[in-house]
């Protein structure tokens, strides 16, 4: 979905043979078209290129599909349907996706739509046309309608050199509604304006929500002759609910006793609703509660090291499907005075860690790897790590950490570090810390003497 501020703008245009035919421009911060659609005409034997040119796609897509056949032609450059005739190619540099139509038929003849996927109004339909109905053929109109629930629709189906063709109209589930001018729908609001000789419009006075869709008014030529149009409401368009991933942080590092806020904005419409829920330890299992309070913020005033955890924010506005999103806070325990330095017993519930070193003191050369090792034991099993001069250090050319399960609620740490040198030599500190409390124990690294 896009987000405010985006500017999309989608080219087409045909080019059969050598001759190019008309484009059409849309630009819009929010999706939003209103373009006409286009009438080309085309022949036997000749290849078809269709483009689209789309900026800031975003996670978004392109995909290309005939109206007449529910099954896209291609998502991306990948080829959905399984016919030889058509290739997909995108073009980064101009921001083209292209459709070629190989040595063209009467099957092709029909509407072919561009659509942006995430966007359903984003979208242009063109309609190829096969020469040989004598001149039959179904004025351009635009094919996007937009009124107010409650207005009257007149949705413009104008067919020239009709001769003894007849002209049918059918719903977005192919349901038909008019056959020439007689309204086989049950619905008294339906009516078909047949002002002219040429004239055949669909009307729909007062709109209701439920008729906001697609509609198609079909001649049957040989081939057929089809012009779609979409209704849709004048206000913004209902959209589910999406997690806004900008600026979204996953993960909540706060200290004990520190307030701690996590965020989920979502976008859509209507405005989404939010709730927050987490998964808690009950009677020994995880189990989900339902957090008090909504909205996109939600506070914990006071954090503790069991409110440590992942936290589930859900947005719902009655659109499907709705938005989920999830935040990890870790709530880091304040430093108690370090365990004693022996094998301590394994607990039997619920327990701080206790740490201890197999050496208190690692003495190796200049040039050789030093091997610190750290075990904890705590329940639940500690998380462990490993900090010099107050910064952790993670995994890299110089510093290599490992920690393995060493048996129940037992692990055990190793800090290898690569090629000594001067710097190296002093103090490492080893972390073990769980939701009941974090400790902390220390190996001291010695050069030995000359």
């Amino acid at each position: 979905m896009a987000s405010t501020g985006m500017i999309v703008s989608v080219c087409m245009c045909i080019i059969v043979g050598a001759m190019e035919f008309s484009r059409v421009t849309i630009a819009a911060k929010v999706p939003n078209v209103d373009a006409p659609q286009l009438n080309i005409t085309y022949y036997i034997g000749n290849d078809a290129e269709l483009y689209c040119t789309v900026s800031n796609l975003g996670r978004n897509t392109v995909t290309w599909r005939k109206l007449s056949d529910p099954v896209p032609i291609s998502v991306g450059t990948a080829k959905f349907t399984p016919s030889k005739k058509y290739r997909v190619v995108h073009d980064a540099a101009t921001k083209r996706w292209t459709l070629y139509i190989r040595k063209l038929d009467t099957s092709d003849a029909g509407e072919y739509e561009c659509r942006v996927t995430g966007h359903d109004e984003l979208s242009q339909t063109l309609t190829l046309i096969m020469p040989g109905n004598g001149g039959t053929h179904i004025e351009a109109t635009e094919s996007i309608l937009k009124v107010d629930v409650g207005q009257t629709v007149l949705m413009p189906c104008n067919v020239k050199n009709l001769k003894k063709h007849k002209v049918l109209w059918v719903g977005e589930r192919g349901g038909v509604l008019a056959y020439r001018k007689k309204v086989l729908s049950s619905d008294s609001r339906l009516r078909i304006q047949h002002t002219t000789r040429e004239e055949w419009s669909l009307r729909i006075r007062n709109v209701r929500v439920s008729d906001f869709g697609t509609y198609t008014c079909i001649v049957n030529t040989n081939p057929v002759l089809t012009r779609t149009f979409t209704l849709r409401s004048k206000g913004p368009q209902r959209q589910a609910p999406v997690l806004s991933t900008t600026n979204h942080i996953r993960v909540v590092t706060v200290q004990e006793g520190s307030p701690a806020t996590l965020v989920c904005n979502f976008r859509g419409y209507p405005a989404p609703k939010v709730s927050w829920s987490a998964r808690v330890m009950i009677a020994g299992k995880k189990v989900k509660k339902n957090l008090e309070g909504r909205g996109a913020v939600h506070k914990i005033a006071s954090a503790r090291p069991e409110d440590s955890g992942n936290y589930t924010c859900t947005g719902r506005n009655g659109v499907y499907p709705t938005g989920r999103g999830r935040v990890m806070l870790v709530v880091e325990a304040k430093p108690t005075t370090p365990a004693p330095r022996t094998t301590p017993a394994t607990p039997t519930g619920p327990a701080r860690p206790i740490v201890y070193v197999e050496a208190e003191q690692v003495m190796k050369g200049k040039g050789d790897i030093a091997y610190l090792v750290c075990h904890s034991v705590g329940n639940p099993a500690p998380v462990m790590h490993w900090t010099r001069h107050r910064i952790r250090l993670n995994t890299s050319y110089k510093h290599q950490t490992k920690t393995t399960s060493n048996g129940l609620f037992r692990q055990k740490s190793e800090l290898r570090i690569m090629h000594l040198e001067s710097s190296d030599y002093g103090e490492y500190e080893c972390f073990a810390h769980n939701n009941r409390g974090n400790v902390q124990t220390s190996v001291t690294l010695v050069e030995p003497s000359k």
